[in-house]
């Protein structure tokens, strides 16, 4: 009974990773011209703890939305080095990030506290109103240092782009 338990928890540890943070505080960007209402938002920083480093190949990211008003879409990128300057951003997000890569499934990105590598959310309003996220949901697999972990997790983010 106890060798059933033991492989459940494992089996459970194995298809459940759950590396990252959720992404803090919430945001509400100022309303500004449909034009420039792109909004950037860092949603996977690198971690402080070195024993969270991993290389990490996502499959599938999705934005949560709860209040879509503004018809924005939603996409994703890496930031490659630098990115720990982004918080939440107007503009182009090039001027935050010397090297930014579309994210097509699946990337492979280092979750490392050396890499400055970010996993950023654009919001981008397509008329006048507010788009608001509540939470980005990544399908993952992780490297061989942490046993090749495969899974789902939700990343509890509260960002809300304004275009008028």
């Amino acid at each position: 009974m106890l060798l059933v338990v033991g492989a459940g928890l494992a089996a459970r540890w194995w298809t459940h990773p759950a590396l990252f943070d959720d992404a803090g505080d919430a945001f509400v960007a100022d309303p500004v011209p449909v034009a420039e209402a792109a909004l950037h938002a860092g949603v996977v920083l690198p971690p402080v703890d070195p024993k969270d480093e991993a290389v990490v190949t996502i499959h599938n990211v999705r934005a949560h939305f709860v209040t879509n008003t503004a018809r924005a879409t939603a996409s994703f990128s890496i930031c490659r080095g630098g990115g720990t300057l982004i918080g939440y951003v107007h503009g182009d997000l090039h001027r935050y990030c010397p090297d930014v890569v579309p994210l097509d499934e699946p990337t492979r990105f280092r979750y490392a506290a050396d890499s400055g590598d970010v996993l950023v959310l654009t919001l981008s309003p397509r008329q006048a109103g507010r788009a608001r996220v509540d939470g980005v949901h990544l399908d993952y697999a992780l490297d061989g240092s942490h046993l090749w972990q495969r899974g789902d997790q939700t990343i509890a983010v509260d960002v809300t782009a304004r275009a008028r």
